[in-house]
């Protein structure tokens, strides 16, 4: 009998996203956050407002980064080659990131957040993976293959992507997924199977399993 594919660790495994610098993003921190820069937006001057915003906005990017640094840590293991380099305490880094998630005077809320932040991510990812050439011709099929999985993952469906982007490029599981989406656990594991189905095959094969 297959496996659902659902019940199979999430890559990266927890055991993985152990190895390196960061953790999931602390969702109670970053919604306090967001929900409050729009009451703030009402109740201070704008030049406070904006000071307040760039804090927490840098705060939580940082957060982010050093969750990208695990994946771009567990991506080098898989390739067995050092093939793509993070400096989670960039500040051009930072500021790239800010300037891609939070690109307009507008408060953004939690969901938007994350759907911004994962294709930022992906998008990175993709980028620093393009730019590789390696001399082992088995390495550079996988780094093309890398590729391909970051691409299909952002082109998953949107109902499917913000489940995947929740557990994969957040490190959140599957509880704390509905928890942010406001679904139930049911659609949640639903959805996630669905999203798996598309991209374990080019996941698979970025990790030379196939």
């Amino acid at each position: 009998m297959a496996k659902d594919p659902a019940k199979q660790p999430a890559w990266p495994t927890p055991s993985e996203r152990s190895t390196s610098a960061g953790t999931p993003l602390r969702h109670k921190q970053i919604e306090a956050w967001l929900g409050s820069s729009i009451a703030q937006e009402i109740s201070e001057n704008a030049e406070n407002v904006k000071i307040k915003r760039n804090e927490g906005e840098r705060a939580i990017i940082r957060d982010m980064v050093g969750r990208l640094a695990t994946i771009v840590a567990v991506t080098n293991q898989e390739l067995r080659y050092e093939a793509i380099t993070i400096s989670s305490s960039s500040p051009e880094l930072v500021a790239e990131f800010q300037a891609a998630i939070f690109r307009d005077s507008e408060p953004i809320h939690v969901k938007d957040f994350y759907t911004r932040a994962a294709s930022a991510m992906r998008n990175w990812l993709i980028e620093r993976l393009a730019h590789l050439e390696a001399s082992d011709k088995p390495i550079q099929r996988q780094i093309t293959a890398w590729k391909a999985y970051h691409r299909a993952a952002g082109k998953l469906p949107s109902s499917l992507r913000a489940v995947n982007d929740l557990i994969v490029y957040f490190g959140w599981d599957q509880v704390k997924a509905a928890e942010i989406l406001a679904i139930s656990p049911v659609d949640i594991s639903k959805r996630y199977t669905a999203s798996l189905v598309i991209t374990n095959p080019f996941l698979e094969k970025a990790r030379g399993r196939s």
